[in-house]
């Protein structure tokens, strides 16, 4: 709304005054609406940079055109598998290395693990200091979750590799330990509304990081529930070595050496 008003009745307006204020007031709301439209595209390519990083795409471009939807998407899910990896002493090897070669290489593996989650279906969770946490199944469902998991885990390793051959040539290279366990969860969106952020929550998350904890450098431990679902696809040492937990007792453990079947479709 334009609102004007004359100095005296000799400055009345006329018609073509009248004309002149529509023609001002409809580029102004074509302005004001334009300007709207850009704030909204502008929220919703944040919204979608930040979930590109965590879910696979397809997942992402969903959940950011309803954003509002991130604050009320919480439930159990029967079925989840979940992947720890952490680096393997990497406190007492951080603490002889400069700060910024420790977040360079850091940053290194983050950058070349992610994109096999992703690319498997997966999504990343968060990443804790030195560790990464990925989840297979959720937020939506995946028949192949146990198998994109441990392919995963194979790759990752892969990858690791590689970075001790090239990149990290010359240095002390990490090594990762990866634990995999499947399970039921609970799921959602959960923090402040400026800073909503999916997580898994309950004890299958809690198990898995024991197999990880009790993963050497360079080795992949599944659980029995993993295993039973994949063993006929899976290069797996037999018998089980069994870990010594400090809330769980002792847990079965099969150490994968490598992916044998089919690659599982994503």
């Amino acid at each position: 709304m334009l609102y004007l008003d004359a100095t005296s009745q000799e400055a009345a307006f006329g018609i073509d005054d009248l004309r002149l204020m529509q023609v001002m007031a409809s580029q102004a709301a074509m302005f004001v609406k334009n300007l709207s439209l850009q704030q909204v595209l502008q929220r919703e390519a944040l919204v979608k940079s930040r979930l590109l990083a965590q879910f696979p795409r397809p997942i992402a471009e969903r959940l950011a055109r309803h954003p509002a939807r991130m604050s009320v998407v919480s439930e159990r899910v029967e079925v989840v598998t979940i992947l720890f990896a952490d680096v393997r002493g990497f406190t007492k090897m951080s603490a002889g290395m400069e700060p910024e070669l420790v977040v360079q290489m850091l940053n290194d593996m983050f950058h070349d693990l992610t994109p096999i989650v992703l690319r498997l279906s997966g999504t990343v969770d968060k990443y804790m200091g030195d560790a990464i946490l990925a989840v297979f199944g959720s937020p939506d469902p995946d028949e192949a979750q146990w198998g994109h998991a441990v392919l995963a885990a194979v790759e990752m390793q892969e990858a690791l590799d590689r970075l001790a051959a090239g990149r990290w040539k010359g240095r002390t290279a990490f090594r990762i330990g990866v634990g995999i366990h499947t399970g039921p969860v609970i799921h959602g969106f959960i923090g402040a509304p400026e800073r909503m952020e999916y997580t898994v929550i309950g004890s299958t998350i809690n198990t898995a990081s024991r197999y990880c904890a009790a993963a050497g450098p360079g080795e992949i431990l599944i659980s029995p529930a993993v295993y039973s679902r994949l063993h006929q696809s899976v290069d797996a040492e037999y018998p089980p070595r069994e870990i010594e937990t400090k809330h769980e007792g002792m847990l079965k453990a099969y150490r994968v050496r490598g992916w044998k079947g089919p690659v599982p479709e994503s």
